[in-house]
């Protein structure tokens, strides 16, 4: 909108500076004949000059306009890039928390089972150890006895 503006302002000098010249260009002309031709010259030199900077001026606003609204543009996009990488990082923080609470919840389980399955390990052990103490001691006596009975039938027969 500031363009279009700027675009009008400028077209308009322009235009008044065109009627100025053209006016000079008359007036010198006509005047040729009396003498005034030096003043025409240095008028028309003066509005030439002033078109000029005009035109200058009708530059500078329109390149520094274009300037405001490229940087504002660059800065959208760095904004709405910024927001979306942090919409891609929260989005992964989520996943990978979902992902790791998931994870550490199976592990406590699976912990939990291997825990119990040691425990029947343990039982099954103790119960194993007793067996083999019970039967160790069995053993012995048996062994015992079978001497006992060997030595007494060795003292029967001699």
């Amino acid at each position: 909108m500031e363009a279009i503006d700027l675009t009008l302002e400028f077209g308009s000098a322009r235009s008044q500076a065109s009627t100025r010249l053209q006016t000079f260009s008359s007036a010198e002309r006509a005047s040729s004949d009396r003498g005034h031709t030096e003043e025409i010259k240095a008028l028309r030199t003066k509005q030439l000059h002033e078109i000029a900077e005009l035109n200058e001026s009708f530059q500078r606003k329109l390149i520094g306009k274009s300037l405001k609204d490229h940087i504002g543009d660059l800065k959208n996009e760095i904004r709405d890039s910024e927001a979306s990488r942090l919409g891609q990082v929260s989005e992964l923080q989520k996943r990978y928390n979902v992902d790791i609470g998931d994870m550490v919840a199976k592990n406590k389980t699976e912990v939990s089972v291997l825990k119990a399955e040691v425990e029947k390990l343990r039982s099954k052990l103790e119960v194993a150890e007793r067996d083999k103490a019970e039967n160790s001691a069995r053993a012995e006596n048996d062994c015992h006895e079978l001497e006992i009975r060997l030595s007494e039938r060795s003292n029967l027969e001699f």
